[in-house]
């Protein structure tokens, strides 16, 4: 009776397998990329469901319960049904590192047939992609400009080839765009872990947690100096980390810069320490205000000061270099990003540096005001 009990489960989770599961799916089998063709009941219960699994030329069958699909799947599902019909916990996702990506296929790709990729990469020279709706990878060959990791790309393909068992593709980028509703991601799962609690004062357990960070800046000081002192100081909540961190940001004094290329004037909170002087002329990379945030701007990297050279000297360069870009904004953007060779410049104007800041001197189309300049120095 029990065997029979048995046998008609598993010919129902046969079922839905044939009524929810869209076959050929890609799956792993440990860490390794398959691709499941069929799920079938062979009769014996002992052996229980049969996964039909074809890698490269082979095909093998494992049992089910050995499949992963990708989370959220309805192969996915199907497998947990299966497992907790066997009494097995739950099956984990191979890790980004220990699972292998599947690979695009001959079929998947029609050249002259315009098709979209999500950039999961980029170098100069390829993008590293997906394609969408699918979790398999291909490299594309093209010359990389404004496309960025999560960005869907259109693609009309060119050639299609397999090198080391990788497969490749040349082809021109139409369009890129941004949207994430179509990109499949699985949201990071929550673990409850409690209440954060503030460590009391002077309990030995503790007191490797609350040593103000030395490393970490002056504004992540002050915020823990600020949360430390918030109301209702033992346990600290979301809402007393934002006040807290507003605290910090308006106890740390903003450096006011202004745009050479626009004039537009941007306060800005500068991490490294640097103050500057009025009238230094800054290379750097400002964000926009934190959402939600005071409206101050951050300077990103360690500003490079700029020496030797005077801001009307700066100005001039600049229109030599936009030209007529200059009342394009974006442009303007193109023509900062891809016609000068910041890289070289830092290079063969570096003059020195302190903890908060990095200096250069010279003009980049002036060599020989250059410290180290060579001809190839561009």
């Amino acid at each position: 009776m029990i065997a029979a009990s048995e046998a008609v489960d598993l010919l129902e989770l046969e079922a839905s397998a044939h009524a929810e599961v869209l076959l050929p799916a890609d799956a792993h089998v440990i860490g390794e990329p398959v691709t499941v063709t069929q799920i079938r009941y062979a009769g014996l219960p002992r052996v229980g469901l049969l996964a039909t699994c074809r890698r490269a030329e082979l095909t093998y069958e494992v049992s089910l319960a050995d499949v992963v699909f990708p989370t959220g799947s309805a192969g996915a599902l199907l497998g947990a049904r299966y497992r907790r019909w066997l009494g097995l916990p739950p099956a984990m996702p191979p890790g980004h590192e220990a699972a292998r990506p599947h690979k695009v296929e001959v079929d998947d790709i029609v050249v002259g047939s315009v098709l979209e990729l999500v950039v999961l990469a980029c170098k100069s020279n390829a993008l590293r992609c997906r394609l969408l709706g699918s979790a398999r990878e291909v490299t594309l060959r093209t010359a990389v400009r404004d496309e960025i990791a999560g960005s869907i790309i259109a693609v009309t393909p060119k050639k299609q080839w397999t090198h080391a068992r990788h497969p490749y593709l040349s082809g021109d980028v139409s369009s890129v765009r941004i949207d994430a509703s179509v990109l499949g991601l699985v949201p990071l799962a929550l673990t409850r872990a409690g209440r954060i609690v503030e460590p009391r004062r002077g309990h030995s357990r503790y007191k490797a947690n609350v040593k103000t960070p030395t490393s970490a800046g002056p504004i992540a000081t002050r915020i823990v100096r600020a949360l430390r002192t918030a109301k209702g100081a033992r346990v600290v909540d979301l809402r007393a980390f934002r006040e807290g961190t507003a605290r910090a940001a308006e106890l740390q004094k903003s450096t006011d810069l202004r745009d050479l290329v626009s004039g537009a004037r941007v306060p800005c909170i500068v991490p490294s320490g640097w103050r500057g002087a009025r009238g230094e002329v800054w290379l750097a990379r400002v964000l926009p205000p934190p959402v939600g945030a005071v409206e101050v701007s951050a300077v990103f990297t360690t500003p490079y000061v700029l020496r030797g050279a005077r801001e009307q000297d700066w100005a001039a360069y600049l229109d030599r270099t936009l030209g007529a870009a200059r009342g394009d904004a974006s442009k303007t953007t193109a023509a900062l990003k891809y016609s000068i060779d910041w890289s070289e410049y830092i290079f063969a104007g570096y003059a020195g540096h302190v903890t908060e800041a990095i200096f250069l001197e010279g003009l980049p189309d002036v060599p020989t005001s250059l410290p180290h300049y060579s001809p190839r120095t561009r």
